[in-house]
């Protein structure tokens, strides 16, 4: 597995921890960071080592967006015909929305687990899994309009639709935190867990999702992101076309042998 020390992985059986790794700057955004996580998402999706990845941060907390100490952002706004000179679209477009829908488009379950504070576009990155368990310190803080930025790392798409458009505005426009009690309150976190306990709930999570059938979560995460953009006719459409493929799969002919005899799935993802 590629690493770079901006981004650690380790494997307990089945399940991946992929850990941003840059704890003195809150694992502030960095090409390392969206790099290297970009590399190991791919890998474990080609290879399928994995039935389930958590996402989570070193340190005290899960990912503060973009390096804004740093004058990357600035430059980036700059005039310039230079064969270096990069905008700041075509870099969020080629690094963070890359990261964001490689977490989205992966053929196992993810789950975030967010230690204390996210901010920015690191968000985006606490949103994109299927899953989102929480610490008790956790804070999930939109920090863009502080600075006179829009919002990125998929925030608008992401809370918009879990919160709706005017409450999503709230947050995102009066830099309203969401703590962990008001992340359950309004269904983002499926779970709270003690800061000691966060990692342990995590893997709990992760390897409940590692023993079910991971060709059907596959078919459901991109059913389920779909779905509201569909009409109702098109969304049935969809889901009769899933059916039709995965009546074929060894996991569901497993899957009602199983349930025919009363006893756990045996599912090897194909």
């Amino acid at each position: 597995m590629s690493e770079n020390s901006n981004v650690l992985f380790e494997k307990k059986r089945d399940v991946g921890i992929l850990t941003l790794n840059r704890p003195e700057r809150l694992n502030a955004l960095s090409g390392g960071i969206v790099e290297g996580s970009l590399d190991i998402i791919g890998e474990l999706s080609r290879d399928r080592s994995v039935r389930a990845l958590i996402i989570t941060g070193a340190g005290r907390g899960f990912c503060a967006g973009a390096d804004i100490k740093s004058d990357g952002l600035l430059k980036s706004g700059e005039s310039g015909s230079g064969s270096d000179s990069v905008s700041l679209g075509e870099a969020v477009k080629g690094g963070v929305n890359k990261l964001i829908m490689a977490i989205c488009d992966a053929p196992f379950p993810v789950v975030s687990a967010v230690n204390g504070p996210a901010a920015g576009a690191g968000v985006g990155i606490a949103l994109a899994p299927d899953f989102l368990v929480a610490s008790e310190s956790m804070r999930l803080l939109l920090t863009f309009s502080r600075i006179g930025m829009g919002l990125d790392g998929g925030t608008s798409w992401f809370l918009a639709h879990l919160l709706g458009q005017k409450r999503a505005a709230a947050i995102s426009m009066l830099v309203e935190p969401i703590d962990a009690q008001r992340a359950m309150e309004w269904g983002i976190a499926w779970s709270v867990a003690s800061d000691e306990n966060l990692m342990a709930e995590a893997i709990s999570l992760a390897t409940r999702l590692s023993e079910g059938a991971t060709l059907a979560y596959a078919a459901q995460k991109k059913q389920l992101r779909t779905a509201l953009s569909m009409t109702l006719q098109e969304a049935l459409e969809h889901e009769a076309d899933v059916q039709d493929v995965l009546v074929r799969s060894d996991d569901l002919r497993e899957g009602i042998m199983a349930f025919r005899e009363g006893r756990p799935g045996n599912y090897t993802g194909t």
